[in-house]
């Protein structure tokens, strides 16, 4: 079981965290640790799921 959930989140979770590295202001604001930059991003996928909990 563990190894299907790394196979199947594993890579999404490291596209996702490239994305939102590409601009760590943004990010940062996104989950509410820094000022909003502009308008709030919507947090999708395994990212989205981690700053719903």
């Amino acid at each position: 079981m563990c190894d299907m959930l790394v196979e199947q989140f594993l890579p999404e979770m490291f596209q996702e965290l490239d994305t939102l590295l590409k601009d760590p202001k943004q990010a940062c604001a996104d989950v509410g640790f820094c000022a909003r930059v502009g308008a709030p991003r919507k947090l999708v996928g395994f990212v989205g799921f981690l700053s719903r909990l």
